[in-house]
């Protein structure tokens, strides 16, 4: 967001204040508690869909569309797919399981969880793959990787008998909305890790140090979009998102298996 606003819609921003600001939000939706902020999420959810279901529709009205774009299918093969997806790829979209498994817990039904858990995933398994799949179709491979915002230059292409033009500032506000949730989620799960490892009773007084950790993080770890790109995809998965989603879980399996043994062989 710190780049993305200054960039687009208000040029010559500074990035501190964008992130201040965004982050002001988050800590008044955090002080008014997890249930306020689901709530909030499920008035945003539906909102969000509409908007990109609509303006996906209105892209393929706008003669910008070129199906030779992804021709051939599997030009290069499924080694190149694989590499992608395993193991940053895979890890980097699912990492949010992290982030949700401090929220679970928190549900009072929770036979409910798993089932909302796949819906969501399979939703937004769909929704990134429509995106994805849209913007190969109007910029092709090439200058889709060199274009640092996609999604909005993409609705920037939406031009309809000279009247629906313009919409790129909806993506903006979608874009906006889906970062406060996002931000707000993982604020949350940092919050209530904190206290549950500490065993103290209220969050309330780790909102502000973990609000200025988050703000000096926001304005230091990157100075553009490239820099925030790289770091989100290349350092991240391999630094965090492996070693947590993949080599712990594994390494808790060895020593339930080993535990359950060792139990049954005492029991016997």
């Amino acid at each position: 967001m710190k780049s993305i606003i200054p960039d687009t819609l208000l040029p010559d921003t500074p990035p501190w204040f964008v992130v201040l600001t965004l982050l002001l939000v988050v800590v008044c939706g955090i002080s008014s508690g997890i249930e306020v902020i689901a709530r909030l999420t499920e008035y945003l959810l539906p909102m969000v869909l509409l908007i990109f279901f609509i303006e996906v529709n209105l892209l393929f009205f706008s003669d910008v569309v070129n199906v030779n774009y992804i021709l051939p299918v599997l030009g290069q093969g499924w080694g190149k797919i694989w590499s992608v997806v395993w193991p940053t790829g895979i890890t980097q979209t699912f990492a949010e399981t992290l982030t949700l498994a401090m929220i679970w817990p928190l549900v009072k039904e929770t036979e409910k969880v798993w089932k909302v858990t796949i819906l969501a995933t399979i939703v937004t398994g769909i929704t990134i793959a429509g995106v994805s799949l849209m913007q190969f179709l109007v910029f092709g491979e090439d200058i889709l990787e060199r274009t640092l915002y996609p999604v909005y230059i993409l609705m920037q292409q939406i031009s309809i008998a000279d009247f629906f033009e313009n919409l790129d500032a909806i993506v903006s506000l979608v874009m906006i909305l889906t970062a406060f949730v996002k931000l707000t989620l993982y604020f949350f799960a940092a919050v209530r890790s904190i206290q549950l490892l500490l065993n103290l009773r209220s969050s309330r007084y780790l909102i502000l140090p973990v609000a200025i950790i988050i703000y000096t993080l926001g304005i230091t770890m990157s100075e553009n979009i490239s820099e925030h790109v790289y770091v989100g995809t290349q350092i991240f998965p391999l630094v965090l998102w492996v070693p947590l989603l993949i080599i712990l879980p594994f390494l808790l399996l060895i020593v339930s298996l080993i535990r359950k043994k060792i139990t049954k062989s005492s029991s016997n």
